[in-house]
């Protein structure tokens, strides 16, 4: 016996050709368009009048009655070959087999075998560069012997194929698909993403149940900067179908950075560095700085592709702090900097510690006996001062308001302390009416006494709770 399908095991005979199937059926062309009607080319042999009386009997003497069995494949992809095969058997004498088509309402022959004893095989010609399900029916016929097989189908699968497209290039972290179609499969068909990892080609993601276009992300390497390649695999009905290679390119995010000195003395110029990265082509930088509450653009340089340098010019002839920026652009991205301060020191004040250059200090000279009030570097006021005895010395360092006392007295001396501005302890700056009268012939208890009271008065309404107090020597 055969391999395959079994279609039929038939028993039936005519003593004609014309009685069993009446006019023979035309012939279909080999390879035809599966819509258009075969060219006829086999007419067909009138058979003997003869009166209906029912089937009629044959005498065939040592035979039994004649058989066909037929095998077939069932499906096949367009252009491979196809066959049916089988086995005669019972006929008295060889025997022509035929295979027939059904084309519209009609039976078509398309191929013939010839002085068939026993087995037998024969292409199935038609339709098959066409995609379909086709019907068809095989004949076997000797000297007026007909026996004619049970119908069944031939499946022409389309190529197997399978396409896939992709964004080409993404940054890093940033998510991406690969996306296409699936065609010539006889139904649902499994695909999967594989990726090429040290060689081998490794499944990353798959969708089941795909009959037409799919999508799927590309998430292997996601996070590497880099190039993989990769290809799409569909699966089904014992078909696989393979993408063509693609390589998906992952850049570093765009970024830049920012460095600076941090601050700079009023006058003195001074840079923002840093680079570019993850853009792919030349970008414009620019330094921004935060004005009222906005960002306003200072400075920028275009054409950059790595590192960069620019001035940091806003604010530079005036003490202060300024909050600053670096903004870089190209091929519509935009990265952006962390925010950075950069603090503009006044010039050196003779005679001044250099901590009271910067914010609001009261700058307390024991050398020039003169305490000097000054914010960002600006001295706003100056005035007289004396300190403590050598048994009661006021204290040298850096300190902090921590107290204010417009009226205070003196729990231990029981004496008047007006606009105390207390720094260290129980020692403060207060107006003292003893200075205003005897001068430097006297000396506090540890206090910084000003003699001046209108001064002292407009500093104690200036001065807030945390300004420095900076005492020292020389």
């Amino acid at each position: 016996m055969w391999g395959g399908r079994i279609v039929s095991v038939l028993l039936c005979s005519s003593l004609a050709l014309g009685a069993a199937a009446g006019s023979l059926p035309a012939r279909a062309d080999e390879g035809a368009n599966p819509q258009e009607t075969p060219t006829a080319t086999v007419e067909p042999s009138p058979g003997p009048s003869v009166e209906d009386t029912g089937p009629p009997q044959l005498e065939l003497q040592g035979q039994g009655a004649p058989t066909l069995e037929v095998g077939s494949d069932e499906k096949k992809n367009v252009g491979e070959p196809a066959y049916v095969w089988g086995k005669v058997s019972g006929f008295a004498g060889p025997a022509t087999v035929t295979t027939q088509v059904r084309v519209g309402d009609r039976w078509s022959t398309s191929q013939v075998q010839k002085d068939v004893t026993d087995k037998f095989g024969l292409p199935l010609t038609y339709g098959a560069g066409t995609p379909g399900v086709y019907t068809w029916r095989v004949l076997a016929e000797a000297k007026g012997q007909t026996v004619t097989s049970k119908e069944f189908t031939l499946t022409r699968i389309g190529t197997a194929a399978v396409t896939a497209a992709n964004a080409g290039t993404k940054n890093v972290g940033e998510t991406t698909y690969v996306w296409g179609s699936v065609a010539g499969f006889s139904g649902p068909v499994t695909v999967s993403t594989q990726a090429l990892v040290n060689g081998t080609w490794s499944t990353s993601q798959r969708a089941t149940g795909v009959t037409g276009s799919y999508t799927l992300p590309l998430t292997y390497g996601i996070n590497s900067a880099g190039d993989t390649r990769w290809r799409v695999v569909a699966q089904g009905g014992g078909v696989t179908a393979v993408s063509p290679e693609f390589t998906l390119t992952r850049v570093a995010r765009p970024a830049v950075t920012a460095n600076s000195a941090g601050s700079k003395q009023v006058g003195i110029g001074s840079n923002v560095w840093g680079s570019v990265s993850g853009f792919g082509a030349p970008v414009t930088v620019a330094t921004q700085v935060k004005v009222n509450g906005a960002w306003v653009t200072s400075q920028q340089k275009t054409g950059v592709t790595g590192s960069y340098v620019l001035p940091l010019t806003y604010g530079q002839s005036s003490p202060g702090t300024q909050t600053f920026r670096v903004v870089a652009q190209g091929g519509g991205v935009t990265a952006i900097s962390s925010e950075f301060a950069f603090t503009r020191t006044p010039k050196p004040v003779a005679g001044l510690d250099s901590r009271c250059l910067t914010g609001r200090a009261m700058c307390i000279s024991k050398k020039d006996q003169s305490l000097s009030w000054v914010v960002n570097g600006e001295v706003k006021m100056t005035m007289d001062v004396r300190f403590g005895s050598k048994a009661t010395p006021t204290r040298n360092g850096s300190f902090s308001v921590f107290r204010k006392s417009r009226n205070h007295v003196s729990s231990l001396y029981n004496s008047a302390m007006p606009w105390a501005m207390f720094f260290s302890g129980g020692q403060a700056v207060h107006y003292s009416s003893d200075f205003a009268a005897r001068g430097y012939s006297g000396a506090s208890h540890g206090c910084v006494n000003v003699r001046d009271k209108d001064k002292i008065a407009a500093l104690y309404d200036q001065v807030r709770i945390g300004d420095k107090v900076i005492v020292y020597v020389d």
